[in-house]
Formats: C-alpha cells, structure tokens, sequence
C-alpha cells in the first residue's frame, strides 16, 4: 500500500478479483475477493504468490515504465496508449499475461500491440461494459489454458472478423468529435502520434493535460467568412466538421483563441508570425502548408488519416 498508494491498491485487488471470478462484479469486492482469490490458502503464500507478482506488474502497466534489454520502448508505448483509454477492463488479462511472461519481450510486445488494438477497437465501436468484461474474460481465459504456451498469436480473442473491421473503420471515418466524447481525445492523440514516429509516441515538449481538440473549420462559421464560401450548404459542413481530417491539437489558450475567426487568422493564431514556428504536433503542422482548407483538401487528408489507423491496427480487409 505504500508502494502504490491506497487506491492503487484496492483498484489492483479488484483486477485480481477479476481474473480469478471471470464475471462482472456482483457483491463487495472484499466478499468477492475472499469467495474467489482461493488458490493459495495461506496468508503468506497470498502475499507472496499471487498480490507481490501483481504488483509489480501493476507497477509497470500503470506507470508504462518496464524495463528490459529489447522492446521496453515499444511496450511502454502501447502502455501509455492503453492507459489514455477511460475503462481499465483490460487491466486484468495484461497483469495475468505480464505475470505469466515477464521475461519473453518479445511476447510481451506483440501482445501489447494486440491489446491496443482490441482495446482501441471496443472503445471506438462503443462497446457496452458487458461486451467488454465477456471479450476479456475470454482472452483471461485463453492466457490460462494448458495449451497456451505465451505466443499471443495464438490468442483468438485478438482476432477481428472483417465485419468487425469494417465497423472499426466505419466509426474512424465518422463524426468522431461528436459522436465519441469518451474516445476522441485518446483517438486524436493517437494519430497524432502515429505521425509522429512509427511506434507512435506520445508528444514529450507539451502537456497533455493542457491539450484541446481544435476545429479548423468552425462548428459556427460567421455567415460572411470564407468557410460559408468553401462549405455554401449547411449539409457539407455537417459532413465535415466533426471528422478526423477537421480535427486538430491546441494548448487551450490558442483553441480559446481562434474561435469562429478566419482560415488565415486561425493560421497566425496556432503558429504566431514567425515563419520557423512549428508545432509540437503533426496534426496541426499540416495546416501550415495550406492556403485554403476546402471539401476536396478534407477528402483528401480524411483518407490518409485512416489509413494511418488502418495501416498501425492492421484493419485492411483483403
């Protein structure tokens, strides 16, 4: 409790809870702790066998600071992203799999990338709680058969149908602003990053806590602005303002800022008038470039965009 803290701790006894009763919680968690966290009768053999071993892998996946000679990189990154999502029903299948393969990085790094995606995918899709306790508790279930020897190839709770594919992309291409309050600063971000580098790291020059989502286009342009000229019908700006390729990073001071204001007073807004200012994110570095910011530029990026998310969560459909 020192370690972690004491909402840390009762948050790790409830993911132990977790892998063991493999159901949604129906009692306190202290009767439910007690009624299924029976594997090891002892008090001492409980300490030692089941909370220390989890622990330190809570200590890891909560903080996304694992250490090793290959991967560390690559699997606190995951971590991170993994973390920016609002429910932690996914906690207890990576503390069991952390436990289980804390020396195969290896392992440790495909699974990850598998998990984000899955993760990622229900949150994007909206999935219900009990959609979500029934797909990890199926994948909990998987890392503790006897045939399951660490591969998380093998693991086909992490297998997407092209249905599933398909309604993954569906809603990245959507209204995500609008229609994903819970997911669309995790989602922004993570394109943001995906940008960035290959392996998507998070931006180290900012605060995070201190980003906002900026719309380029506004949600309420003034009647007499070039976005009324660029989007004449009520309908084409509804088609757009809320998608991906709209959607960009602020501190919240400049989204404060530039308001309704034109394309070219957004522009001075998010980069001043000194020509080598650049911003921390690439998302809104693009707009630099561009004179006008119109249907057919948004056409454009939104495909690229996707493609992004399609390319790192491997969601083409053959």
């Amino acid at each position: 409790e020192n370690r972690l803290g004491r909402d840390a701790l009762g948050s790790l006894l409830g993911h132990i809870r977790t892998i063991y009763a493999k159901q949604k919680q129906q009692a306190t968690p202290v009767k439910e702790f007690r009624e299924y966290v029976t594997e090891y009768r002892t008090p001492v053999e409980l300490i030692d066998k089941v909370i220390e071993p989890y622990a330190k892998a809570w200590e890891f996946i909560y903080n996304a600071n694992f250490k090793a000679a290959k991967h560390a990189e690559a699997i606190n990154e995951y971590l991170y992203w993994l973390n920016r999502v609002d429910f932690k029903d996914w906690v207890p299948p990576a503390l069991l799999y952390f436990k289980r393969f804390k020396q195969q990085p290896d392992w440790l790094k495909d699974f990850f990338k598998l998990l984000e995606r899955l993760t990622y995918f229900l949150l994007v899709t909206q999935a219900g709680t009990n959609e979500r306790i029934k797909t990890y508790t199926a994948l909990i279930q998987e890392i503790e058969s006897k045939t399951f020897d660490g591969n998380p190839a093998a693991l086909t709770t992490f297998i997407l149908k092209d249905t599933q594919k398909h309604k993954f992309v569906k809603a990245l291409d959507g209204n995500v602003y609008e229609s994903l309050p819970k997911a669309r600063m995790a989602l922004v971000l993570r394109l943001d990053s995906l940008m960035r580098a290959p392996g998507g790291q998070p931006p180290s020059v900012v605060s995070i806590d201190a980003v906002s989502i900026e719309h380029v286009l506004p949600q309420n342009p003034p009647n007499d602005s070039d976005w009324i000229k660029w989007f004449p019908s009520v309908n084409m700006r509804a088609k757009w303002v809320h998608r991906l390729a709209n959607l960009i990073l602020l501190d919240r001071g400049k989204n404060l800022q530039a308001g309704n204001h034109s394309f070219a007073q957004k522009k001075k807004i998010y980069f001043g008038d000194q020509e080598d200012m650049v911003s921390p994110f690439p998302l809104t570095q693009e707009v630099k470039a561009e004179k006008k910011w119109t249907p057919v530029l948004l056409e454009k990026r939104q495909q690229r965009l996707i493609d992004i998310f399609k390319k790192h969560w491997d969601l083409c459909i053959e």
